[in-house]
This record gives C-alpha cells, sequence and structure tokens, in this order.
C-alpha cells in the first residue's frame, strides 16, 4: 500500500508515535506535569513499527472477556482482520477509537464477521469497576467483534510480532501506546498499519480489501489499490508500483528493440533482393 511486509507502511507508523503520547500528557485526568516520570526515551520508544514479515503467533492462546480459550488463529478465522491493541482502562482515546473504528467499519460495505473480523486486545488488566471501552461499539458490530487478553508474556509476544510498542505508566495507571493498529491477512500477516485518529469508512475498506487477497471487495477496489500504491506522505513510489514500472519499462525496451531487430532485417532482406533481380536491358 514496502517493506516490511508488502503492504505496511512503517514510515507512516513512525509519524504516528506522539499521537496518544501527546494526548495522554495533555488529558485533564493526570495532573501537571503528566509525564515527569515517564522520560523522553520511555516515549521514544512509543510505536508501530512492523518488522519484515511480520506475522502474528497463531497457536498464542488468549482468553474472551468471557474467560474462554481462543487461539490467535480461531479469532482470525482465516478472514481479513482488523487488530486493535487497547488500553482497557483509556477513556481518552481508546473509548473514542473504537466508536470511530465501529462506526467507519460499518460505513465500508463489508459484512463484519463474515467478510472481516475485528480483534481487540487489552493492553492489560480491566479495572472492573470502569465501564468498558469496547461498550463504544456499535450495537450491530457488537457481535462481530472478539475481545481478548492474557497474561502480560502473551500480550507482549502478540504485540512485538507487529512491532507494537508500549509504556507503562505506573504514576497513573495508564499505558502510553500508538494511536494506531493493524490489518491481516487471514493467516496472520501484516498488511497495512492504520492511524486511530484518521481513519475512514473509505481507507479501511481498501485495507480490508488488500489485506483479503483478491476474497472480498470489487475489481473497482483492487484498481484502486494499485493508484493508491503512490506514497504521498513521502513523495515516492512504493516498491509494489515501482517494481510495476520497472517491468513495464523493460517489456517496453524489449519492444523497441524487438522492432529494430525486425526493421534491420526487413530492410537487410530488401537489399539482398534488389542484389539477387536480375537486371533487364
Amino acid at each position: 500500500m514496502r517493506r516490511p511486509q508488502p503492504g505496511v507502511r512503517s514510515r507512516v507508523s513512525r509519524a504516528i508515535r506522539p499521537c496518544l503520547a501527546t494526548l495522554v500528557v495533555a488529558a485533564p485526568a493526570f495532573p501537571s506535569p503528566a509525564s515527569a516520570d515517564l522520560t523522553r526515551l520511555d516515549l521514544a520508544r512509543v510505536g508501530l513499527a512492523p518488522p519484515p514479515g511480520a506475522r502474528v503467533p497463531l497457536d498464542l492462546e488468549l482468553r474472551t472477556d468471557g474467560g474462554q480459550a481462543v487461539t490467535v488463529a480461531a479469532a482470525l478465522d482465516g478472514r481479513p482482520t482488523l487488530l486493535v491493541p487497547i488500553d482497557p482502562n483509556c477513556r481518552v482515546i481508546c473509548a473514542p477509537t473504537l466508536a470511530i473504528l465501529s462506526g467507519a467499519l460499518m460505513g465500508t460495505g463489508l459484512r463484519p464477521g463474515r467478510d472481516v473480523r475485528l480483534v481487540v486486545i487489552g493492553l492489560g488488566p480491566r479495572d472492573e469497576a470502569r465501564t468498558s471501552v469496547t461498550a463504544g461499539i456499535d450495537g450491530a458490530l457488537a457481535e462481530a467483534v472478539t475481545t481478548v487478553t492474557g497474561p502480560p508474556e502473551a500480550v507482549a509476544r502478540l504485540t512485538e510480532a507487529i512491532g507494537y510498542t508500549s509504556v507503562p505508566d505506573t504514576v497513573h495507571g495508564a499505558i502510553v501506546h500508538p494511536a494506531a493498529f493493524v490489518s491481516l491477512t487471514g493467516d496472520g500477516r501484516v498488511s497495512r498499519v492504520l492511524s486511530s485518529l484518521t481513519v475512514t469508512a473509505d481507507s479501511l475498506r481498501l485495507a480490508l480489501v488488500e489485506a483479503g487477497e483478491g476474497r472480498i471487495g470489487t475489481l473497482g477496489d483492487r484498481v484502486r489499490l494499485l493508484c493508491y500504491g503512490f506514497d504521498a506522505a513521502q513523495g515516492i513510489y512504493t516498491p509494489r508500483i515501482w517494481q510495476a514500472f520497472q517491468a513495464a519499462i523493460g517489456l517496453t525496451l524489449l519492444g523497441l528493440a524487438g522492432g529494430l531487430i525486425l526493421l534491420h532485417r526487413r530492410s537487410r532482406d530488401a537489399g539482398h533482393n534488389r542484389a539477387m533481380r536480375p537486371e533487364v536491358f
């Protein structure tokens, strides 16, 4: 949409690193100085940058909100999936993010639960005294959402696999994390990084069509994906499009070379025929 893994815009993911940290620091719930216990080095670590070939561990076992064991493979169910890490106690960013994402997903024209999956992973234990942030998910979508969590080491294994780094703020009982999530292919490969704060139904649809690898969406969607191969944020062509251009240039040069050879042979044959033609007096 590229390395790491075709479709992953790691450069864009770096650009959205500061978003959540800034908002958390500015949140009125955190007294000033809000991030005194978090160093700049801590905040610099926060980000979402999938490594080359990033793929989630399909055999990893987590727990649903209802306490049922579920593997990552079962949660994906072989479908293109949005994997959204959240702080389950975050009311500043995560709750609005899920509400925005819910509305955008419902506006894609795709069928949540059938065409695509939405998996929400809690980065830490939820404070049972608070309303779940997933309460902001549209009612029609709620049944298609899988909310999972697990022991810290299991959550860390999943987030590390996609290059997602968060930092705990022990003073305020919060987690400073990137305002971003990823789309996954049905077999768990990271295909795209998306900003939680700017996601739209249109961009979400294209990301899911890309992750679906031709199984969902229309021909028009796939043509648009090709057109969107130009990375406007960087002013350069993404590797997939650049390779297509290189292939087109190569074919053009081969065609020109073949044409010149053909013209040369015809010219030579014509000269030979003239030389062999008997003169008439």
